[in-house]
């Protein structure tokens, strides 16, 4: 690919002439078609994850502000994610207001950092659950916070905790002697009076 300019100069004061420059912009061409496909190929991966995500740009003014999100955030929350575009974290999400996230992700947009698997409960409005929270910097000054409901899976570890506990207290104050095995009959626990 060419690209050319045209221009006339003055020429010894007889006339004017014509200045033509060309330039070869193959590997500039090539360059931007090769950003465009690879922002394509992003954005079809951050539309088809499994996990919700939101995209926050720090402004001048420190403030976070919501940007974008994925058909799973919509799904994962219960919430169309297209009225919080251009909010505050702390408007968008008020609960986040007396947590130490905002500071958190604004360090992530500014210096990098990253922090993987933050255990979140939020309840607020329609949004009630525990959520497993990862966020990572995309780009100078943004950051992208990945999330995932884990409530139910929260609630079988607390029932099975307790569970757990409860037969420990009975196994503890049992008069008889108690013997627990396996399917291999290997002696698992034992209690004896």
């Amino acid at each position: 690919m060419v690209r050319e300019n045209a221009s006339t100069i003055e020429s010894d004061g007889k006339g004017s002439d014509l200045l033509i420059v060309c330039d070869n912009i193959t590997k500039i061409k090539e360059a931007e078609k090769m950003i465009s496909e690879s922002a394509f190929k992003v954005k079809q991966i951050f539309d088809a994850s499994p996990f919700g995500v939101h995209v926050y740009d720090l402004n001048e003014n420190h403030d976070l502000v919501f940007t974008a999100y994925n058909s799973a955030a919509d799904k994962i929350l219960g919430l169309d994610h297209s009225y919080l575009i251009n909010k505050k974290l702390e408007e968008a999400f008020p609960s986040t207001s007396t947590t130490e996230l905002p500071k958190l992700y604004r360090k992530i947009a500014q210096e990098g950092i990253s922090f993987e698997n933050e255990i979140i409960e939020y309840n607020e409005g329609n949004i009630k659950g525990v959520y497993d929270v990862s966020a990572i910097q995309i780009a100078t000054g943004k950051v992208a916070v990945f999330f995932t409901d884990i409530t139910e899976k929260s609630k079988a570890f607390d029932k099975l905790e307790k569970s757990e506990l409860k037969f420990k207290s009975l196994f503890e104050l049992a008069n008889d002697s108690i013997f627990i095995m396996d399917h291999e009959i290997l002696l698992i626990a034992m209690k004896n009076s």
